[in-house]
Protein backbone atom coordinates (compact mmCIF):
# COMPACT_ATOMS: atom_id res chain seq x y z
CA UNK A 1 0.00 0.00 0.00
CA UNK A 2 1.45 3.34 -0.79
CA UNK A 3 0.01 7.23 0.03
CA UNK A 4 -1.96 8.71 -2.13
CA UNK A 5 0.17 12.12 -2.26
CA UNK A 6 3.91 10.01 -3.35
CA UNK A 7 4.23 9.67 -6.85
CA UNK A 8 3.45 5.47 -8.19
CA UNK A 9 5.73 3.49 -10.15
CA UNK A 10 5.19 0.81 -13.20
CA UNK A 11 4.49 -2.41 -12.44
CA UNK A 12 5.82 -3.62 -15.66
CA UNK A 13 9.41 -3.93 -13.20
CA UNK A 14 11.33 -6.95 -12.72
CA UNK A 15 12.11 -7.98 -8.84
CA UNK A 16 15.38 -6.11 -9.08
CA UNK A 17 13.84 -2.98 -9.60
CA UNK A 18 11.37 -3.24 -7.14
CA UNK A 19 13.21 -3.39 -4.08
CA UNK A 20 15.06 -0.47 -5.83
CA UNK A 21 11.86 1.31 -6.03
CA UNK A 22 10.32 0.24 -2.80
CA UNK A 23 13.82 1.52 -1.12
CA UNK A 24 13.17 4.94 -2.81
CA UNK A 25 9.78 5.35 -1.84
CA UNK A 26 11.22 5.03 2.28
CA UNK A 27 12.26 8.64 3.28
CA UNK A 28 15.49 9.00 4.14
CA UNK A 29 15.27 10.84 7.37
CA UNK A 30 13.23 8.21 8.74
CA UNK A 31 14.83 5.31 7.20
CA UNK A 32 14.06 2.33 9.77
CA UNK A 33 16.96 -0.52 10.22
CA UNK A 34 16.41 -3.74 9.45
CA UNK A 35 15.31 -4.28 12.85
CA UNK A 36 12.58 -2.49 12.36
CA UNK A 37 11.30 -4.37 9.03
CA UNK A 38 11.61 -7.60 10.73
CA UNK A 39 8.86 -6.44 12.76
CA UNK A 40 6.15 -8.33 12.35
CA UNK A 41 2.47 -6.64 12.19
CA UNK A 42 4.66 -3.13 12.31
CA UNK A 43 4.26 -2.19 8.82
CA UNK A 44 0.98 -1.16 8.82
CA UNK A 45 1.42 1.21 12.24
CA UNK A 46 4.81 2.81 10.69
CA UNK A 47 2.49 3.58 7.58
CA UNK A 48 -0.18 5.08 9.74
CA UNK A 49 2.25 6.84 11.98
CA UNK A 50 3.71 8.60 8.31
CA UNK A 51 7.18 6.88 8.90
CA UNK A 52 6.88 4.72 5.91
CA UNK A 53 5.27 6.08 1.97
CA UNK A 54 4.96 2.60 1.52
CA UNK A 55 4.02 -0.67 3.50
CA UNK A 56 3.60 -4.81 3.28
CA UNK A 57 0.27 -4.77 4.60
CA UNK A 58 -3.07 -7.26 4.57
CA UNK A 59 -6.32 -6.13 3.00
CA UNK A 60 -8.15 -5.87 6.26
CA UNK A 61 -5.50 -2.99 6.81
CA UNK A 62 -7.86 -0.62 5.09
CA UNK A 63 -10.02 0.25 7.84
CA UNK A 64 -6.82 1.25 10.08
CA UNK A 65 -5.91 4.00 7.21
CA UNK A 66 -9.25 5.17 6.49
CA UNK A 67 -10.34 5.83 10.00
CA UNK A 68 -6.74 7.80 9.89
CA UNK A 69 -8.04 9.51 7.06
CA UNK A 70 -5.25 8.53 4.80
CA UNK A 71 -5.71 8.66 1.08
CA UNK A 72 -4.02 5.46 0.48
CA UNK A 73 -3.47 3.17 -3.04
CA UNK A 74 -2.84 -0.27 -3.27
CA UNK A 75 -0.89 -2.49 -5.70
CA UNK A 76 0.31 -5.97 -6.18
CA UNK A 77 3.93 -7.05 -6.44
CA UNK A 78 5.10 -5.94 -10.19
CA UNK A 79 5.45 -7.88 -13.26
CA UNK A 80 8.05 -7.94 -16.42
CA UNK A 81 6.45 -6.60 -19.61
CA UNK A 82 4.82 -10.07 -21.11
CA UNK A 83 4.00 -11.96 -17.69
CA UNK A 84 0.43 -11.91 -17.00
CA UNK A 85 -0.07 -9.87 -13.26
CA UNK A 86 -0.39 -12.43 -10.30
CA UNK A 87 -1.10 -12.03 -6.61
CA UNK A 88 -0.72 -14.82 -4.43
CA UNK A 89 -3.63 -15.66 -1.99
CA UNK A 90 -4.06 -18.43 0.51
CA UNK A 91 -6.83 -20.15 1.66
CA UNK A 92 -8.47 -19.90 5.61
CA UNK A 93 -7.11 -22.38 7.65
CA UNK A 94 -10.14 -24.77 7.83
CA UNK A 95 -10.15 -28.29 5.52
CA UNK A 96 -11.67 -31.48 6.03
CA UNK A 97 -9.00 -34.63 7.16
CA UNK A 98 -8.94 -37.55 4.73
CA UNK A 99 -9.93 -39.40 8.32
CA UNK A 100 -12.49 -37.72 9.56
CA UNK A 101 -15.66 -39.62 10.52
CA UNK A 102 -17.72 -37.74 9.33
CA UNK A 103 -16.20 -36.36 5.60
CA UNK A 104 -19.54 -34.97 4.46
CA UNK A 105 -20.71 -33.00 7.23
CA UNK A 106 -17.37 -31.61 7.43
CA UNK A 107 -17.62 -30.77 3.55
CA UNK A 108 -21.03 -28.69 3.84
CA UNK A 109 -19.16 -26.53 7.01
CA UNK A 110 -16.11 -25.88 4.86
CA UNK A 111 -18.94 -24.81 1.65
CA UNK A 112 -20.62 -22.74 4.05
CA UNK A 113 -17.65 -20.53 5.00
CA UNK A 114 -17.06 -20.23 1.54
CA UNK A 115 -20.32 -19.08 0.84
CA UNK A 116 -23.01 -17.41 3.44
CA UNK A 117 -20.44 -17.67 6.00
CA UNK A 118 -18.16 -15.07 3.88
CA UNK A 119 -21.31 -12.97 4.04
CA UNK A 120 -21.75 -13.42 7.43
CA UNK A 121 -18.37 -12.65 8.20
CA UNK A 122 -18.97 -8.92 6.24
CA UNK A 123 -22.17 -7.94 7.87
CA UNK A 124 -21.23 -8.93 11.25
CA UNK A 125 -17.44 -7.34 11.11
CA UNK A 126 -16.86 -6.02 7.95
CA UNK A 127 -14.36 -8.64 6.46
CA UNK A 128 -13.85 -8.43 2.78
CA UNK A 129 -15.09 -11.51 1.17
CA UNK A 130 -13.30 -13.93 -0.57
CA UNK A 131 -15.49 -14.36 -3.17
CA UNK A 132 -14.86 -10.98 -5.54
CA UNK A 133 -18.26 -11.52 -6.98
CA UNK A 134 -20.22 -11.08 -3.14
CA UNK A 135 -17.39 -8.47 -2.58
CA UNK A 136 -19.18 -6.52 -5.94
CA UNK A 137 -22.60 -7.37 -4.97
CA UNK A 138 -23.08 -5.79 -1.19
CA UNK A 139 -20.07 -3.23 -2.80
CA UNK A 140 -17.55 -3.49 -0.09
CA UNK A 141 -15.29 -0.89 -1.75
CA UNK A 142 -18.12 1.20 -1.49
CA UNK A 143 -16.41 4.09 -3.83
CA UNK A 144 -13.46 4.58 -1.82
CA UNK A 145 -10.16 4.35 -4.35
CA UNK A 146 -7.58 2.31 -2.10
CA UNK A 147 -10.52 -0.58 -1.81
CA UNK A 148 -10.94 -0.77 -5.75
CA UNK A 149 -7.52 -0.98 -5.99
CA UNK A 150 -8.22 -4.11 -3.84
CA UNK A 151 -10.19 -5.52 -5.66
CA UNK A 152 -8.61 -5.11 -8.64
CA UNK A 153 -5.21 -6.87 -7.22
CA UNK A 154 -7.56 -10.04 -6.10
CA UNK A 155 -8.61 -9.85 -9.68
CA UNK A 156 -5.36 -11.84 -10.29
CA UNK A 157 -5.23 -13.91 -7.28
CA UNK A 158 -3.83 -17.61 -8.12
CA UNK A 159 -3.18 -20.06 -5.71
CA UNK A 160 0.10 -20.53 -4.46
CA UNK A 161 2.30 -23.32 -5.25
CA UNK A 162 2.82 -25.79 -2.72
CA UNK A 163 6.10 -25.60 -1.41
CA UNK A 164 7.14 -27.77 1.45
CA UNK A 165 8.45 -25.58 4.63
CA UNK A 166 7.43 -22.85 2.27
CA UNK A 167 8.82 -20.11 4.65
CA UNK A 168 12.22 -21.51 5.68
CA UNK A 169 12.87 -22.41 1.56
CA UNK A 170 11.87 -19.00 0.77
CA UNK A 171 14.03 -17.14 3.86
CA UNK A 172 16.86 -16.14 1.86
CA UNK A 173 14.41 -13.66 0.25
CA UNK A 174 14.07 -11.82 3.23
CA UNK A 175 18.01 -11.52 3.74
CA UNK A 176 18.19 -10.52 0.26
CA UNK A 177 15.98 -7.29 1.82
CA UNK A 178 18.26 -6.83 4.51
CA UNK A 179 21.94 -6.48 2.52
CA UNK A 180 19.77 -4.19 0.00
CA UNK A 181 18.85 -1.89 3.51
CA UNK A 182 22.11 -2.39 5.10
CA UNK A 183 23.58 -1.27 1.62
CA UNK A 184 26.19 -4.68 1.91
CA UNK A 185 24.76 -5.55 -1.54
CA UNK A 186 22.80 -4.03 -4.43
CA UNK A 187 19.38 -5.59 -5.03
CA UNK A 188 20.46 -7.59 -8.38
CA UNK A 189 23.75 -9.05 -6.53
CA UNK A 190 21.07 -9.72 -3.34
CA UNK A 191 18.49 -11.08 -5.69
CA UNK A 192 21.32 -13.33 -7.77
CA UNK A 193 22.66 -14.82 -4.42
CA UNK A 194 18.97 -15.28 -2.76
CA UNK A 195 17.83 -17.54 -5.80
CA UNK A 196 20.98 -19.70 -5.36
CA UNK A 197 20.05 -20.17 -1.96
CA UNK A 198 16.53 -20.83 -2.36
CA UNK A 199 17.11 -23.17 -4.64
CA UNK A 200 19.86 -25.11 -2.77
CA UNK A 201 16.67 -24.74 0.29
CA UNK A 202 13.69 -26.34 -2.27
CA UNK A 203 15.87 -29.11 -3.68
CA UNK A 204 16.75 -29.97 0.22
CA UNK A 205 13.04 -29.52 1.57
CA UNK A 206 11.77 -31.63 -1.82
CA UNK A 207 14.67 -34.42 -0.44
CA UNK A 208 13.00 -34.71 3.11
CA UNK A 209 9.54 -34.28 1.63
CA UNK A 210 9.76 -37.52 -0.33
CA UNK A 211 11.80 -39.39 2.83
CA UNK A 212 9.04 -38.64 4.80
CA UNK A 213 6.40 -39.77 1.84
CA UNK A 214 8.30 -42.93 1.57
Amino acid sequence: MHRGDGDTESSETGPEEQVTLDLRHRPRRVLPDREHDRAVGRGPDFFQQGVLAMAVADFDSADQFENAGINYGVTGPPTPPGVEPFFDVYGDNTAVFVSSDQPEEAKEFVAFLATEGQRIAYETEGSIPIDNTLAEAVDWANGIPGREDILEVLSNARPPIFIPNKWDTFGPFFDAWGYTLDGEKTPQEALDDAAAAIQENLDRAWENWDEQKA
